[in-house]
Parts: structure tokens; C-alpha cells; sequence
């Protein structure tokens, strides 16, 4: 797991990213939908990914965060 703040001062945000070896992923449904669920009532001050060696489209976890972090329209400089 790891945690990132970035955004300024006054609206600071927060990604959470957690990663799993293939063989637990199914067993941990539950904690891939609280974050998603947490991310989605964060009213845009949280991300959540669940990153995987590679998920469905072939990004690695590198381009999983990338594209997450793309995605976030009130990124600002990250910390």
C-alpha cells in the first residue's frame, strides 16, 4: 500500500494505491470495493487503485498510476 498527498495547502488530496499477487486477488473483492466505494464519496479528494502486475489492458503498475493520476482533474504538484 502506499499513500501520496498532492494537490496545495488548501485542497490537499490523497491517492491510496494497493497491489495484490494474482493468487489473492479474488479473495480480497471486498477491500477493492470499499476503496472504490471511498474514492467514489470522497467528492473528488481521494483515488483509489487497485493495482495488479498487469491489469486487463496490459498496463503495468506503473501506467495504472499514470493513468489514475490523469484522470484526477484537480491534481496540482505532488509531494
Amino acid at each position: 500500500m502506499a499513500e501520496l498527498s498532492y494537490g496545495d495547502a488548501d485542497s490537499e488530496n490523497l491517492l491510496i494505491q494497493s497491489g495484490k499477487g494474482e493468487h489473492l486477488i479474488e479473495h480480497e473483492q471486498q477491500k477493492k470495493n470499499i476503496g472504490e466505494r471511498w474514492e467514489e464519496k470522497s467528492g473528488g479528494k481521494a483515488l483509489f487503485l487497485w493495482a495488479v502486475k498487469k491489469d486487463e489492458n496490459g498496463r503495468d503498475v506503473h501506467r495504472q498510476l499514470q493513468d489514475k493520476l490523469a484522470k484526477s482533474v484537480s491534481l496540482g504538484p505532488i509531494r
